[in-house]
């Protein structure tokens, strides 16, 4: 089977999901991945290392930030050209936005949020969530070039070898673009939530600290803290359910649930979060999920591996500190 891998970087490095893909493809067989060429000297070896046989270097400009029109535009003919059977792509608001436009412009089918890939002699199966994460769907893909999105930390990310050469290919931009960036946010430093082993994530419980009543705010504020305290402590990332980023404590790329982030990482704290459908949809595949809560009919109780009836202010301190003197 021949399969091509669209890679992102930050810091000129290959991503987690990304180099998760890499694994996935790896498993399928002769592996082609795709890099801006922006990062196409630091990241180059890396997919080398990672199990890449050839390389395909986007020639950006210098200055290029991704558009998802520009780039589907210059990889729609290379992936016509090298005809894979499989094209696999991180699941990140950018690669979810190209991948959609690929589909459309090579008249190709496309799965996303994949958790599992198979094959059965010629036909490739993978397997999704559905109904909001209550079950999951095994698809048959077609014959042609297919187009999948992959869930972060659904599969392995491979060890990284000694870098190694192969074919590098360059896919030419073209020099007029459709929209033009004037000016880009970047997040604060810290663990991507995407890629996070363990998420600290708070809910409107953090709002209700009994020593600050009738103080949301300071409540809220005081909350966080003990959030990215216990995220530190665990070297992990912090996290929240739609109610608190709709007040402002947290940004949206904060937010966990069906209209935030998906995650999956081996540990998700769920601290004063009662566990609406909507917020579950987005932690569910959690390895290890783990719930504290005053009400002991919370639903979160429900999808929770261990959970602590307790008050969040008075839990997660006591927790911080039994878990620094275990870690060192």
């Amino acid at each position: 089977m021949k399969c091509m891998v669209y890679l992102e970087t930050l810091g000129g490095k290959i991503t987690p999901p990304s180099a998760e893909a890499l694994g996935a493809a790896k498993q399928l067989g002769e592996t082609m991945a795709v890099i801006s060429g922006l990062s196409a000297s630091s990241a180059t070896g890396d997919a080398f290392g990672y199990g890449a046989t050839a390389v395909a270097v986007l020639n950006t400009l210098q200055n290029e930030e991704f558009v998802a029109e520009h780039f589907c535009e210059a990889i729609a003919p290379f992936i016509r050209d090298q005809k894979p059977d499989l094209v696999l792509f991180p699941n990140s608001f950018e690669c979810r936005e190209l991948a959609g436009m690929l589909s459309v412009d090579l008249d190709s089918p496309i799965a996303t949020d994949v958790v599992r890939i198979e094959t059965r002699g010629e036909t490739i199966l993978v397997e999704r969530p559905i109904y909001e994460g209550k079950a999951f769907e095994k698809i048959a893909l077609g014959e042609g070039i297919k187009l999948v999105t992959l869930r972060a930390r659904a599969f392995n990310q491979p060890e990284l070898s000694a870098a190694s050469n192969g074919t590098i290919f360059g896919i030419d931009m073209a020099a007029k673009r459709m929209v033009e960036v004037l000016a880009k946010s970047e997040a604060q430093g810290g663990v991507s939530l995407s890629s996070a082993k363990v998420v600290i994530s708070g809910g409107r419980g953090i709002t209700n600290c009994k020593q600050l009543a009738g103080d949301e705010t300071a409540s809220a504020k005081r909350g966080l803290i003990l959030l990215e305290e216990l995220a530190e402590t665990m070297g992990g990332a912090v996290a929240g359910s739609r109610a608190i980023v709709d007040a402002g404590y947290l940004p949206y790329s904060h937010q966990v649930g069906q209209t935030g982030k998906l995650v999956s990482p081996d540990v998700y704290i769920a601290a004063g979060i009662s566990g609406s459908i909507q917020h579950i949809v987005g932690m569910r595949s959690s390895k290890l999920i783990i719930a504290v809560n005053k009400d002991p009919e919370a639903p979160i109780f429900e999808v929770a591996d261990l959970g602590v009836v307790a008050d969040l202010f008075e839990y997660l301190p006591a927790l911080n500190e039994d878990l620094k003197k275990k870690l060192g």
